[in-house]
C-alpha cells in the first residue's frame, strides 16, 4: 500500500532526528497531555449489535444503550486518544525500507513482523529483539506484551510440573476411591431408577480413569463398562455425537489436550482425564422420571455423586470431599480462569443441603425417587449461590432476565479450558479468510468485545456491514455469559486474596488507555488497536507457551530497586553493565578465535595480529511501557500461587525461587513506571536494567509460535507468530528518538490444525498477514531485502 503522504517540519526538527544513532547524555523524556479516562464496559446489546450509539466513558450518568434494530453499528467509545502530526524524515533507518520510513513518519510506529537473532535466522523469543538492540547499539523499548509473556510462560511450565508430580497421580487416587463409591452405593440400593443413575455415574468414573490410565486393570461392572467402552469409541474419533452414559450430543473433541498440556503423555492423559470430568454438567432442574430410556435424571445423578463424595471414606478415614478439595485447589492455584458457561454449582456448595452429610443414605434414596421430595431437594439447591449468579456484570442492562438465563448446572470440577473457546468454536464454521466482498468473522476483535474492549468496539463498528450475520446471532449470550465475570473486591475495596478469572483481569488492563504522562505516541489511536493486536495474541499465548528448560532469572532482573537512587549504581546496575560488556566481549572473543582456529586446520598461522572489534555506540535512551496495573497485577498473581501452592505443599523449589526472583521483577518495573509517568529521571540501576534487559528475559520468557484450531470442523485457526519488531519515536528534550520493541503477532486463518513445523513454515515463508485493521502501521517484512543491523 501507498503511505500517507509526507508533512514537512522546519530544519532544526530535521537535524534532531538525525541524531537517533548518536548519544550524548541520558535525555529526560516526557509526554504530551492527554485526558485520562476511566473505562467502563461496555452494553448488552441484545440479539444484536447494530444500534448506533456514542458513548463518552468518563460521562457520570448510568449508561444504557437503547434495543438494537437492523442496520445500525456497534457501539463507539470517546477514548480521548492523541492526534499525532506527520514527521518528515528525509534520513534511513537501518532495517527499513523507503516506504516503510515514510509509515513510520505517518504513525510514529512500525510493526514490522519477523523477528530474527543476531545471525539473521528467525527466532521465536522476545529476547533476540532486544539482543540485537544491544549489540547495535540502539534503544529498548521494553513492551507489557514481553512480561505478559513471560508470566504466561512461568505459570504454564509450573502447572505443567504440578500436573506430572502430584496432579495427575491425585487424581486417579481420587477417583479409583469414587469408583469404589459409587459400587457399594449400587449394592446397597433397591429402587431400580436410582440403581440405574448410579450405573451411569459408575461409567462417568470409569471413562475418567481409563483416559488417565488407559493401563488400569478394571474388572467387569455390567451395564457400567459396556457404557465406558461405547463412550471410549466416540472420544477416540474426537467427532460430535450422542453420548450413551449422558444421551446427549456432545462434541468429543472437547476431550483433546490442548495446547501446551500437549506436552507430555502424562499430562495429555491429566488433560483429557480432567476435560472429561469437568466439561460434564448435571441439570438441576430435571424433575422428570426418565432413567434407564434416557440417560438418567441429572439431578438425581447430582446429588448421588456428592452423597458418594460425603459418605465414602478413604483409607486414612477421610471423605472423599477432602481429596477433592484439595485436588480443586490444586487446579484453582494455577488456573488463569474458571468461568463456565452455565452458572454451576460444585459440591462444595451443596454441603449445607443435608446437614452436613448427616442424612442417612437410605432416606435419600427414597427422597430421590418421589417427584415431591425431588422438588423441594431442587428449591434448596437454587437458594445456594452458584457461580457467576450474584457477580454485577459489566454488560447489565435493564432488561427483564429470563428465569432459564438462571438455571444452575451441577459440575464435579471447574473447568480447564476457558470459556472463550467455545463461543469462538461456535463462529469458527462462518470464518472465512478476508477477501474482496467476502463476509467477515473478525475472531480476534469479537473476543475481545465480549471482554469489555472499547477499541475492540470502535474497530467493530467501523466494519459492522462487513461482518458475516451468522457471527452476530452467537453474540448476546457470549457477552452475556463473558459479563458474569467481574474483579470481586474484599470489604477495604481492595482485590481478594485469591482472583480465579487471571486471564481477563491481565488483557482487560489492555483496554484501558495509558494514562497522562505516558509518551505522546503510546496515546494514540494507532498504538491503541496495536494493543488489541497484543491482546489477542495474549489470549492464545496464555494457553500455548511453556519453557522446556528450568533457569533462573539473573541477579540484575530479581534485585528490588528500594535502595537505590539517582546518584548511586546498585550492585544489580553495576552487574547489568559488567554483563551487557562480558556477553558483547566474548561474542566477538568467540568468533576470533573461532576463524583463528579453522584457519590453522589447513593453512600455517598467520602473524598478522587480528584488527579490534568494531566498538559500539551504546543508546542513551531506553523506556518501558508504563502500565503500572499490569505489572501490579503480575506480581500479585505470582505471589498469590506460590502461597497457595506452598499451603499445599505443591511447590516445586526451584519454581519458587524464580517466582519470588520474577515478582520482584514486577514491583520493580511498577516503580519505573510510575517515575516514567511522572516524567522523573531514573536511577541508574533501572536504566541499566533495561539497557540489558535481553539477558533477563531469556530466563522467563519461552517460545511464542503456536497454533490452536478451533472446534466446529476445523474451519478456523487463531495463533501466534515470531515476535514483532516495533519502530516507535518516542519524545524527548532533544527531538525525537527512535527505540525498537518486541511485541505480539497474531493471525487468523482458515482450516487447520497445524502441526507446529507446519505453522513455522508458513511463518518463515510469509503466507500469514495481520489482521486487515491494522496491516497500515502492521506490515510484512519484504523478504530478499535483508536487514543489515
Amino acid at each position: 500500500m501507498s503511505a500517507p503522504p509526507a508533512f514537512h517540519r522546519s530544519l532544526r526538527a530535521f537535524l534532531a532526528l538525525s541524531l537517533i544513532a548518536m548519544v550524548g547524555g541520558l535525555p529526560e523524556a516526557w509526554a504530551q497531555a492527554a485526558v485520562e479516562s476511566p473505562m467502563r464496559g461496555l452494553g448488552d446489546s441484545g440479539n444484536s449489535y447494530r444500534t448506533m450509539s456514542t458513548i463518552k466513558l468518563n460521562e457520570e450518568a448510568s449508561r444504557n444503550i437503547n434495543a438494537p434494530g437492523p442496520g445500525g453499528t456497534f457501539p463507539t467509545f470517546n477514548l480521548n486518544l492523541s492526534a499525532l502530526q506527520p514527521l518528515s524524515l528525509a534520513l534511513k533507518v537501518t532495517g527499513l525500507t523507503a516506504e516503510q520510513v515514510k509509515l513510520l513518519s505517518y504513525y510514529h510506529m512500525l510493526c514490522l513482523s519477523g523477528c530474527q537473532s543476531e545471525t539473521g535466522v528467525l527466532s521465536d523469543r522476545f529476547y533476540q529483539v532486544y539482543k540485537r538492540n544491544r549489540l547495535s547499539g540502539k534503544s529498548n523499548f521494553v513492551t507489557a506484551d514481553v512480561i505478559l509473556h513471560g508470566y504466561f510462560t512461568y505459570i504454564n511450565t509450573l502447572t505443567l510440573k504440578v500436573v506430572e508430580d502430584q496432579l495427575a497421580a491425585e487424581l486417579l487416587q481420587f477417583l479409583r476411591n469414587l469408583k469404589d463409591a459409587c459400587v457399594s452405593d449400587y449394592r446397597i440400593c433397591e429402587i431400580a431408577d436410582i440403581k440405574d443413575d448410579i450405573q451411569r455415574n459408575l461409567a462417568y468414573i470409569l471413562v475418567a480413569i481409563k483416559l488417565i490410565s488407559p493401563a488400569e486393570n478394571l474388572p467387569d461392572y455390567g451395564g457400567a463398562s459396556d457404557l465406558m467402552e461405547a463412550e471410549l469409541i466416540l472420544i477416540k474419533k474426537e467427532e460430535k455425537g450422542r453420548s450413551p452414559i449422558f444421551n446427549r450430543e456432545l462434541d468429543y473433541s472437547l476431550f483433546k489436550p490442548l495446547g501446551f498440556y500437549n506436552q507430555s503423555g502424562r499430562t495429555r492423559a491429566f488433560y483429557s482425564a480432567y476435560a472429561w470430568l469437568s466439561k460434564q454438567s448435571f441439570s438441576l432442574s430435571d424433575l422428570t422420571l426418565n432413567t434407564q430410556g434416557g440417560g438418567g435424571n441429572s439431578f438425581r445423578r447430582a446429588v448421588l455423586l456428592f452423597r458418594a463424595l460425603e459418605v465414602y471414606k478413604d483409607k486414612s478415614g477421610n471423605a472423599l470431599t477432602v481429596k477433592w478439595k484439595r485436588i480443586n485447589d490444586l487446579v484453582g492455584a494455577v488456573s488463569q480462569g474458571q468461568l463456565s458457561r452455565e452458572p454451576t454449582i460444585y459440591p462444595d456448595n451443596m454441603r449445607g443441603l443435608y446437614d452436613g452429610g448427616k442424612v442417612e443414605f437410605k432416606e435419600l434414596f427414597n427422597s430421590l425417587a418421589q417427584p415431591l421430595s425431588r422438588a423441594r431437594l431442587l428449591i434448596a439447591v437454587k437458594k445456594l449461590k452458584p457461580q457467576g449468579l450474584d457477580n454485577i456484570s459489566i454488560f447489565n442492562m435493564n432488561q427483564a432476565k429470563k428465569d432459564e438465563d438462571n438455571s444452575p448446572v451441577f459440575r464435579l470440577f471447574s473447568q480447564l479450558s476457558p470459556v472463550e473457546l467455545d463461543f469462538l468454536s461456535e463462529m469458527a464454521p462462518f470464518f472465512q479468510e478476508e477477501g474482496q466482498g467476502k463476509a467477515v468473522t473478525p475472531l480476534g476483535l469479537l473476543l475481545l468485545f465480549a471482554m469489555g474492549s472499547p477499541q475492540a468496539s470502535n474497530t467493530l463498528s467501523a466494519m459492522a456491514e462487513q461482518i458475516d450475520s451468522r457471527t452476530l446471532a452467537v453474540m448476546p449470550e457470549f457477552v452475556k455469559v463473558m459479563g458474569r465475570r467481574t474483579l470481586a473486591l474484599d470489604a477495604s475495596g481492595k482485590e481478594p486474596a485469591f482472583q480465579t478469572e487471571k486471564r481477563w483481569a491481565l488483557l482487560s488492563d489492555y483496554f484501558k488507555v495509558h494514562k497522562k504522562g505516558s509518551q505522546a505516541c503510546l496515546l494514540s489511536p494507532s498504538y491503541m488497536l496495536q494493543r488489541q493486536l497484543s491482546a489477542c495474541g495474549a489470549f492464545v499465548d496464555s494457553l500455548s507457551t511453556y519453557e522446556s528448560t528450568s533457569t533462573s532469572v539473573s541477579a540484575a532482573a530479581s534485585a528490588n530497586s528500594s535502595n537505590t537512587n539517582t546518584n548511586t549504581v546498585s550492585n544489580t546496575g553495576a552487574g547489568a553493565k559488567t554483563s551487557v560488556s562480558a556477553t558483547a566481549n566474548s561474542s566477538s572473543n568467540s568468533n576470533s578465535s573461532a576463524n583463528t582456529s579453522s584457519g590453522s586446520a589447513g593453512t600455517p598461522p598467520q602473524t598478522r595480529p587480528a584488527s579490534p572489534p568494531r566498538p559500539v555506540k551504546v543508546s542513551n535512551f531506553h523506556y518501558l511501557e508504563p502500565s503500572p496495573a499490569l505489572y501490579g497485577h503480575i506480581s500479585t498473581y505470582i505471589d498469590e500461587t506460590l502461597r497457595e501452592l506452598k499451603r499445599l505443599s505443591a511447590l516445586p523449589q526451584d519454581f519458587e525461587a524464580k517466582g519470588e526472583d520474577f515478582k520482584r521483577l514486577c514491583e520493580r518495573f511498577v516503580k519505573i513506571s510510575e517515575k516514567e509517568l511522572a516524567s522523573e529521571p531514573l536511577p541508574v540501576s533501572d536504566f541499566r536494567l533495561l539497557a540489558a534487559i535481553d539477558q533477563v528475559l531469556p530466563a522467563i520468557c519461552g517460545p511464542t509460535r503456536a497454533a490452536i484450531t478451533l472446534r466446529g470442523g476445523g474451519n478456523a485457526t487463531i495463533g501466534v507468530g515470531d515476535p514483532a519488531n516495533l519502530y516507535v519515536l518516542f519524545n524527548t528534550d532533544q527531538g525525537p528518538y527512535l527505540s525498537i520493541g518486541g511485541l505480539y503477532t497474531y493471525y487468523e486463518i482458515g482450516g487447520g490444525p497445524f502441526k507446529s513445523e507446519h505453522w513455522a513454515r508458513k511463518l518463515s515463508f510469509g503466507f500469514l498477514r495481520p489482521p486487515a485493521f491494522c496491516q497500515s502501521f502492521n506490515v510484512m517484512e519484504e523478504r530478499g531485502k535483508p536487514s543489515n543491523e
